[in-house]
């Protein structure tokens, strides 16, 4: 495996690859491909999507030969001693590139005619060759090939991932015999401190060798695993995925790719000092999106399984349940205090990113990592499969934490120029605020005062996080945005969740809530769409809960119901056996008599009278309210209904194509996937006026001619209001620059003055 090769070599030996036809050629062929140093850009250059889907159509038995050889090679690597693997990784190395070029490309749904060879080769183990198309590989590294290539090559990656000298630092010891491991989790073969053993950098010392090849094995995890995009069903399973999750080793893979991601901090130890580039942050980007395909993968299953123990069709996700998907076995199964805090403190370091980013004291000194999405994807799924990180999250950290951010993502839907990037965000968002509300002692919680606030135009007020909570739902559903519009109803099911703890709405969260009830009561709102009852449904719930559970510390809300004692008679009789609604089924589910109409018949006699008395305040109103006692009034309270996520098969697909559609967006440098071969999900290209095209009908305006040609290795052409905004921002950070050295130039002459005068320098 030693030896050099030069540039030169390479390049005809990938040239012959993708022009000629190549048999089972001897070492001497193949040395110079994998044993010359190579960057996945020079890949990228030397086989180029057009030149790929020539191959499979006229030598497909080239394609089927590359990809055996890299497979090979990296078992090959396996079998090195330690020693060996430090000299030579580069085979390996390259391995990891071709197969992370090669695989979006044959996951294409073939041309008419070209032979399927990720099913021939891959899990039929065929050669495929014109001339023989049974002809089968037999073994493999020497050994006999008792199993599918595909599933040998997933296995290989994931061993690859917890080598010693090339993922993992040589500075850990061994496993012995000795040593317990549950479910293939080896705590001495993981990248980073953080959860499991290791708690400190210290005790994982590392390298940028070992980040570079890290990230090129996380790389080709994840080109092998992009089946899905050009499939047209997010439901089917794909093999790949499963092998990966249920292979032996993942344990210790997730634990690495936990700590890959959480350990990652965007802000630097110096104000700028996050603009210096490493490869921690592709790494962490990478090994986020991973995880989270991963994650995914069984959902469906879990999903049957909840609504009411069947399974669902064969070929769906079936070999990736959740009992055996190791991924989420293994994350389920984090416990530990120091772990659940670690991995808590991590996630929303980099949730609150974007956030810190913009309000920053120096512009511009801290930068806002392009992630944000992912990063809530991956909180949704950590909340959903580990129960005892959702308890502490819900007992033993302050709300704002996760909350702030949360809604300040919430916000930016509200106000981004490219609103179709947010929409499944905010759905993301709401299944975590729905899941945390469903905690009791996470509602219970919010009733602490506010401390902190979203970087967001709101109102001045004084309250709690459930003040918050309902400002920022309030502005967000009244918006006049359709598509936020439509989450009126799943918003609100969090305000019904949390008020039955709601122990003093502030004036301001009381006007606001009202507000809404009086908007979504209208005839004409409710008649709009045969499902805007609902929303008018919860907010009459909550208002119930308000005052049942928690009326003596929301009378300036219930001095807002009396004063707008009109709107709820109106609903009252248009539900009535007279009102326009009396024949529709949802008029139960709307109960404004138990409650609310029994408080305004008997308080808005007694409070018009204490008004006659003279003039009067509205704390002064409010005050004699606290005066007064429903007790024997209101009908016993009813147990608390809680609304939580229910999966189905629909919120999986939803989910599955959004995370598809992120890292779709995520590896356009170089371009991983084909725009017009994606399946999944529409691709659009955003014009100079902000107006989106199908990237297939790219060319066809003003009568032009549809270019053919793939772009996908190539970058697209400059928009010119982009460049502008681009020049714009590098002149902003050229003058950012300046102030900082003006600052130290400063600091360093107020530290020689106080020399000068015989005083002490001040710590900087």
């Amino acid at each position: 495996m030693g030896g050099s090769a030069s540039k030169v070599d390479f390049t005809q030996r990938m040239t012959r690859l993708v022009t000629e036809g190549i048999e089972d050629e001897g070492a001497d062929f193949w040395m110079p491909v994998f044993l010359t140093e190579a960057t996945l850009e020079e890949v990228h250059a030397l086989m180029k999507n057009e030149d790929i889907k020539r191959v499979r159509r006229e030598h497909p038995q080239n394609i089927a030969l590359l990809l055996f050889q890299c497979v090979e090679q990296l078992k090959h690597f396996l079998e090195l001693s330690d020693a060996q693997k430090t000299s030579d990784w580069r085979s390996a190395s390259n391995s990891l590139k071709i197969l992370t070029r090669l695989m979006p490309v044959l996951h294409e749904e073939p041309e008419e005619g070209c032979m399927d060879i990720i099913y021939e080769l891959f899990w039929e183990n065929r050669r495929c060759h014109p001339k023989n198309p049974q002809s089968m590989f037999s073994k493999i590294a020497g050994y006999p090939l008792g199993k599918p290539i595909g599933e040998v090559l997933m296995e290989t990656l994931v061993a690859i991932s917890n080598t010693t000298n090339f993922c993992v630092s040589s500075n850990l010891r061994s496993l012995q015999p000795e040593d317990y491991i549950p479910e293939g989790y080896n705590p001495y073969s993981v990248w980073y401190s953080g959860v499991g053993k290791y708690k400190t950098a210290a005790d994982v010392p590392t390298t940028p060798a070992l980040d570079k090849n890290r990230l090129d094995t996380v790389l080709c995890m994840l080109a092998c695993c992009t089946g899905p995009m050009f499939r047209k069903d997010p439901l089917q399973e794909d093999k790949f995925i499963s092998v990966l999750v249920t292979s032996k080793q993942a344990p210790s893979l997730v634990i690495s790719l936990i700590n890959s991601v959480v350990q990652y901090d965007p802000s630097g130890s110096l104000p700028y000092s996050s603009y210096m580039t490493d490869l921690r942050e592709p790494l962490m980007s990478s090994s986020l999106d991973l995880l989270l395909v991963c994650l995914d993968a069984g959902y469906l299953c879990r999903a049957f399984e909840a609504m009411g123990g069947e399974m669902p069709p064969h070929g769906y996700a079936a070999a990736a349940t959740t009992s055996h998907n190791l991924f989420w076995k293994t994350i389920s199964t984090i416990s530990e205090p120091a772990d659940l805090s670690y991995l808590f403190k991590g996630v929303c370091r980099l949730v609150r990113n974007p956030m810190d980013a913009s309000s920053t004291w120096l512009p511009g000194s801290q930068k806002s990592i392009a992630n944000g999405h992912q990063i809530l994807g991956l909180i949704c799924k950590l909340l959903d499969c580990n129960v005892p990180l959702r308890q502490f999250v819900a007992r033993d950290v302050n709300p704002q934490e996760l909350l702030v951010p949360v809604l300040h993502i919430m916000w930016k839907g509200k106000t981004s120029k490219s609103p179709h990037e947010y929409e499944a965000t905010m759905y993301v968002a709401i299944w975590i605020l729905t899941t945390l509300s469903s905690e009791r002692d996470f509602a219970i919680k919010l009733n602490t005062p506010v401390t902190e606030m979203p970087n967001i135009p709101l109102p001045v007020f004084s309250g709690t996080y459930i003040d918050l909570i309902v400002v920022v739902f309030q502005q967000l559903i009244q918006s006049g945005i359709d598509w936020i519009r439509r989450s009126a109803g799943s918003l609100i099911c969090i305000i019904v969740n949390i008020s039955p703890y709601a122990k003093s709405l502030s004036m301001v969260g009381s006007v606001k809530l009202l507000n809404l009830y009086e908007i979504m009561s209208t005839q004409k709102y409710i008649s709009a769409s045969s499902e805007n009852w609902r929303p008018l449904a919860l907010l009459t719930q909550t208002l119930n809960n308000l005052i049942q559970y928690q009326y003596e510390g929301n009378t300036p809300l219930l001095y807002g119901i009396l004063r707008r004692h009109e709107i709820f008679r109106k609903v009252q009789q248009m539900l009535s056996p007279e009102g326009v609604f009396h024949e529709e089924s949802w008029v139960k589910h709307v109960d404004v008599n138990s409650v609310l109409m029994r408080v305004i018949d008997t308080l808005l006699d007694d409070v018009t009278k204490f008004c006659e008395k003279g003039t009067v305040t509205e704390p002064e109103i409010i005050a004699h309210l606290q005066t007064t006692t429903l007790v024997g009034l209101l009908p016993q309270p009813h147990v608390i209904q809680v609304h939580s996520n229910q999966p189905s098969p629909a919120q999986y697909s939803y989910f599955a194509i959004w995370i598809w559609s992120l890292i779709y967006n995520t590896y356009q440098r170089p371009a991983m996937f084909n725009p017009s071969a994606i399946r999944l999900f529409p691709v659009y290209a955003v014009g100079t006026d902000g107006a989106l095209t199908p990237i297939e009908k790219a060319g066809e305006a003003n009568g032009a001619v549809e270019d053919t040609k793939d772009t996908s290795d190539t970058p697209p052409p400059t928009d010119p209001m982009l460049q502008k905004k681009l020049d714009e921002l590098q002149e902003l950070k050229n003058q950012q620059s300046d102030i900082q050295k003006q600052i130290l130039e400063q600091q360093a002459q107020i530290q020689k003055t106080i020399k000068e005068k015989g005083g002490s320098p001040l710590p900087l």
